[in-house]
């Protein structure tokens, strides 16, 4: 009887807690949007580990063939943290990334959510995927440790990210 009641407290505690994990690892994406949105460098910075926290991305396969980005060359790139952030600070237009279905699995240490996306610049949709973030607890917060994404471009167009 003790071991059923011992089992049974364990898995509510172990609930309780995936539960507040989720929700915390759910407001660091919030705080990513509204960090983007809002042009907020410092905010930004703060959700990550470290400045050099990895952020990759992969075309859609469409795209690369069609070279729906002349820029490209590969269908792989790796994107700096503080350059995307001081790129949206410098940018006068709207900038804003939106979440949608997202999963989130985590315990007490590390996390994994899994999200579609759209990003969108001065309102209209310029590329859209899914977004994968592993973070980690410190001894605080929640922080992004790396960030992976398929990005399938809306339509070829002359956005000039370096502005």
């Amino acid at each position: 009887m003790f071991r059923v009641f011992f089992s049974s407290a364990l898995l509510i505690l172990f609930s309780f807690h995936a539960g507040a994990s989720e929700k915390t690892i759910n407001h660091v994406l919030e705080q990513f949007s509204k960090s983007i949105k809002q042009k907020d460098k410092a905010a930004f910075l703060a959700l990550f580990h470290s400045d050099n926290s990895s952020w990759v991305s992969s075309m859609s396969e469409q795209d690369f063939e069609n070279k729906a980005d002349v820029n490209s060359h590969s269908r792989v790139k790796e994107h700096s943290i503080t350059k995307f952030i001081k790129w949206a600070e410098s940018d006068k237009r709207d900038t804003e990334v939106r979440f949608t279905n997202c999963s989130i699995m985590s315990d007490s240490s590390i996390g994994i959510a899994y999200c579609d996306y759209e990003f969108f610049l001065a309102g209209k949709r310029t590329n859209f995927g899914h977004e994968a973030f592993s973070l980690i607890k410190d001894e605080t917060d929640w922080k992004i440790v790396s960030i992976i994404f398929s990005t399938t471009i809306d339509k070829p167009s002359s956005i000039n990210r370096s502005k």
